[in-house]
């Protein structure tokens, strides 16, 4: 090898590295870009349908644009260094034109929202006018670099390597950006990073371009000497018409796009639909694309019949795909048994990979054969290569651009990701039936059309069982699904996600996209206590806000207070037609005419809303899946709090489950920045709500009362309130579940440690979350809860609103809250502030006992004289109470004191009995045993516990 070979081979190498490294920052734009527009438009189908084709349509222009303007320039390098420069100076101006973007948004919302057709279209010119820009210098890169390599490579040998290796930096680009970028620094300071490396890119570009081995002779003696020395690399050119050839590259990239479209659908439903499967899901795809590009390079591009290339890789993409397809249920299963791995981060994102790799990457090696095949069959001449690759990539963007909108808006909303597939696999076969057709190649058409009706048979034929792969494997597990138990009642593919209801027994449930996000039974008193808790605090609210459909309960419950008007923003239309499985819970609130649903994201809806609410109930899904994250921003709560009416109140459920104390705190913090004012609402172990207000609350006792009169005058809230929270008194509701004000809420923040808030900029409660999910300390959140609770404050509430009329019971029911949570010094001061008001309450004399270190002779005789018809039910909790602390002989004790005052009770003998056992005492055990049977010769807990233990304890004693 001469000294100007080597030279040109380091020259090669070099722009080989550049280029993979602007294929790394490509990609990281796209997915900052998406989710920065996302803040303006929401995460609707037809706003990211907007983004997404802007974005596409910026590439395609560009490539098209910037084609033969690369086979008329010299130094093609230069033009490609300028425009990476290009690229990060536009892209360090894009979170400014957002910003404004936003604004101007707002302003024409309301006068477009009605028309959706037109809102798309002028998100989509918008969104164009702001990305459109750096997107066409994107897309001019690679027909310049393809035209400056052509010097060196072998005509089209350039185009496979560069597309290639540009492809597998944007795989890479995709790992970084999802797994680290985004989860460290946020997308503000990732676009900056990002940005200089397109400037530092660029730069570089520039300065190589005016070294000697870059320079290119002229155009014209280019293609003789070309020509001349290398007359095999002109290529069949004439074989496959220019205009098939771009229609090709059109068809193959709508199929490819729609099976990406299909998969990322599918794999939602496999490997959850958090920002890391999503990452993991677009990484493979990519790395397929990558190494197809260079296996063609490497291997395919030695063999000279384009045509047949063409066809046995088309042929290649609908066997790889329908093996894809078939795969699926067994990525779902895998996925299933792999959950007790996933709680370590690193093993998690192999899952979510290796997940993906099942179904996409051998479909998305044969992607990355088609595009430089195409480009080698398109080029006529050396002199026009920039142009080639240029119209190629241009028609390929514009079906993918097709491909993508059509499968999201249309195609899988109205017949869902089967004839979505069927649609992508038959345009890979027209194009090989026509391509063996116009060769004269029978054998081979009638190949193909035996696959195509194999595959038709074979899919049509697939049961259609909605169960196999939505019931959330990916989140519950292999084991813990009982599919057989299940009865489908509805499902539904929509343009946003899957809905499925399932019935189990009596408990009916709603699944999106797997998993569980409502139910007839174990949810309700959530459903019901978001809008029913918060109303108390305002009882003369009329407008009521509510996000998130859901099972419709929120929405019907809202509307049983008379002369209450209800707005619903709901994503997805499936999710309201599942509405009526859950008519006997949720009230059908589609019925009145007070409600209203608005098919919009809702934080697009909030911002550009001019109505004002007295209420605003944010319950959406968990903010570990992508994109929900958005309506738990600061930027978010701030638009929501200029959306309140005078005294109005915003309610944000959260979960406690599946969320570390400081994943709490981060929402707590974020929203005591925006709110004044703030109270938290405990509804059960994995429920609360977060209410935040701009005025102080007004819980005054004529506050109650009012209330109380609300309560009383509509008796489907009376109703639900007694069947899901055992009363209806709106004093006991508030002051067993209202557990921290603003200072309890301060208190949490600062004792788990977390000093930052969940920005649009910084979005870490989207990547923390999902680090979470399947960590086993994640659930420590509502214990951490109420260890913030202060006695005093809740003694305060409790004086103040029930005054010398005390309710023992809810005092109580709170108190052996904090007890069993292992809060002892609370349920303690709790207790004394009962007792002092209340001397004799029943209740709270025995939580005094169980709070008692030593077992005390005279408060058992005080809670065993009174009268109090409770009084055996509340002995009992104290002697189970020193069982569990396994204190036998004071629970004897107990129970000695409870057989003497209520003889006829067999389940007190039998307690009795087993703590006598436990001591040893066998004769007693055994007597106590008889006289329980004696009693109640039926009762089902001691007919257990005597056959069990009566023949064993008679043998001890006679032994």
């Amino acid at each position: 090898m001469g000294v100007s070979d080597r030279i040109q081979g380091v020259a090669t190498k070099t722009i080989l590295a550049l280029f993979f490294l602007s294929g790394m920052t490509g990609l990281s734009y796209e997915v900052i870009w998406f989710k920065q527009f996302s803040h303006v438009w929401g995460s609707s189908t037809l706003a990211m349908a907007s983004v997404v084709g802007a974005f596409l349509l910026g590439l395609g222009l560009g490539a098209r644009v910037w084609g033969p303007i690369a086979d008329r320039v010299t130094r093609p390098v230069l033009w490609y260094g300028i425009c990476e420069i290009g690229i990060g100076v536009l892209a360090l101006l894009i979170p400014f034109e957002v910003d404004l973007l936003w604004q101007f948004s707002v302003s024409y919302y309301s006068s477009l929202r009605e028309f959706p057709i037109w809102y798309a279209l002028v998100r989509f010119a918008t969104t164009f006018t702001v990305i459109g820009p750096p997107c066409m210098l994107m897309g001019a890169t690679l027909p310049l670099l393809v035209r400056q390599l052509t010097s060196g490579f072998k005509l089209g040998k350039a185009t496979g390597w560069l597309y290639g290796i540009n492809t597998l930096g944007a795989a890479l680009g995709c790992y970084l950006v999802g797994f680290h970028l985004l989860p460290e620094f946020g997308l503000s300071q990732s676009n900056i990073i990002t940005a200089t490396a397109n400037l530092v890119i660029g730069v570089s570009a520039v300065i190589l371009a005016f070294r000697r081995e870059f320079a290119m002779t002229s155009p014209i003696s280019l293609v003789i000497e070309r020509e001349v020395e290398s007359p095999d690399d002109l290529l069949h050119q004439h074989a496959i018409p220019l205009n098939m050839i771009y229609l090709i590259a059109a068809l193959t990239g709508c199929a490819a796009l729609m099976l990406q479209t299909v998969w990322s659908r599918q794999l939602a439903l496999v490997l959850g639909s958090s920002t890391y499967a999503f990452s993991a899901m677009l990484f493979v795809v990519l790395t397929g694309i990558g190494f197809g590009s260079l296996l063609f390079e490497a291997v395919i591009s030695k063999f000279e019949d384009d045509g047949s290339i063409l066809i046995h890789t088309v042929s290649g993409s609908v066997i790889t795909a329908i093996a894809g397809i078939w795969l699926l249920p067994f990525a779902a299963d895998c996925v299933g048994v792999s959950i007790p791995l996933r709680a370590n981060y690193t093993v998690n994102a192999l899952v979510c990979i290796l997940g993906s790799a099942l179904v996409e990457l051998l479909p998305a090696i044969a992607m990355g054969i088609l595009f430089p095949l195409l480009v080698r069959i398109s080029t006529r001449s050396p002199s026009r290569t920039g142009t080639s690759v240029g119209n190629v990539y241009a028609w390929n963007t514009l079906g993918a651009l097709v491909g993508s909108i059509a499968t999201s808006v249309w195609i899988v909303p109205e017949w869902g990701t089967r004839a979505a597939l069927i649609v992508a696999i038959h345009l890979y076969l027209s194009i090989a039936v026509a391509l063996a057709t116009s060769r004269r190649s029978n054998v081979a058409a009638y190949a193909i059309m035996t696959i195509a009706v194999v595959f038709i048979v074979s899919f049509f034929k697939m049961p259609d069982d909605p169960l196999r792969n939505n019931r959330g494997m990916f989140m519950y597990g292999y084991g813990r699904l009982d599919r057989d138990s299940s009865k489908v009642l509805f499902f539904k593919e929509g343009s946003a996600c899957n809905v499925l209801v399932t019935q189990q027994g009596d408990n009916v449930s709603f699944r999106v996209n797997g998993k569980v996000d409502g139910s007839s039974q174990g949810d309700m008193s959530m459903q019901a206590g978001l809008a029913y808790l918060p109303r108390l605090l305002n009882p003369d609210a009329k407008n009521v806000l509510v996000i998130g459909f859901g099972t419709g309960t929120t929405s019907g419950a809202s509307l049983q207070f008379p002369d209450t008007d209800v707005i619903c923003c709901e994503l997805e239309p499936a999710v309201v037609s599942a509405s009526p499985y859950f008519a006997e819970v949720n009230h059908k609130p589609q019925d009145s005419s007070r409600f209203k649903v608005v098919y919009d994201d809702a934080r697009a809806y909030v911002q550009g809303t001019t109505e004002r609410f007295d209420l605003i109930l944010s319950e959406p899904s968990n903010p570990w899946i992508a994109g929900v994250s958005n309506l738990f921003t600061a930027e978010f709560y701030n638009i929501a709090s200029r959306k309140l009416a005078p005294n109005g109140i915003f309610a944000q459920w959260i979960q406690t489950y599946s969320f570390t104390p400081d994943d709490y705190a981060m929402i707590v913090r974020t929203m005591s920045d925006v709110f004044p004012c703030q109270r938290l609402i405990r509804i059960s172990d994995v429920d609360t709500i977060l209410l935040g207000s701009n005025e102080a609350f007004d819980y005054t006792t004529a506050t109650i009362r009012a209330s109380q009169r609300l309560v009383d005058e509509a008796p489907g809230v009376k109703a639900d309130l007694k069947r899901y929270f055992a009363t209806s008194d709106v004093s006991d509701l508030l002051l067993t579940r209202l557990l921290l004000d603003e200072r309890g809420l301060q208190k949490f923040v600062d004792a788990n440690g977390n000093v930052r808030r969940n920005l649009d900029g910084d979005q870490q409660l989207e990547f923390r979350a999902a680090r979470h999910l399947y960590e086993k300390h994640a659930n420590d959140a509502g214990n951490a809860i109420l260890g913030a609770a202060s006695s005093d404050w809740l003694i305060e509430q409790f004086d103040r609103l029930q005054g010398d009329e005390l309710h023992s019971q809810p005092l109580n029911e709170l108190a052996t809250l904090f007890l069993d949570m292992g809060h002892k010094p609370t349920a303690a001061s709790l207790v004394q502030f009962g007792l002092s008001k209340k001397p004799n309450a029943t209740d709270l004399l025995a939580s005094q006992l169980i709070l008692s270190p030593h077992f005390d002779a005279t408060l058992l005789d005080r809670l065993l004289a009174l009268s109090d018809d409770s009084v055996a039910f509340h002995a009992n909790r104290v002697g189970l109470s020193y069982w569990n602390k396994q204190q036998f002989s004071d629970a004897v004790k107990v129970f000695e004191g409870i057989c003497a005052k209520f003889p006829q009770s067999a389940t007190c003998w039998t307690n009795l009995a087993l703590n006598y056992e436990r001591l040893g005492d066998l004769q007693n055990s055994e007597r106590a045993y008889r006289r329980a049977l004696e009693m109640d010769a039926v009762n089902a807990f001691t007919l257990r516990e005597s056959k069990r233990l009566i023949p064993n304890i008679a043998r001890s004693v006679n032994e």
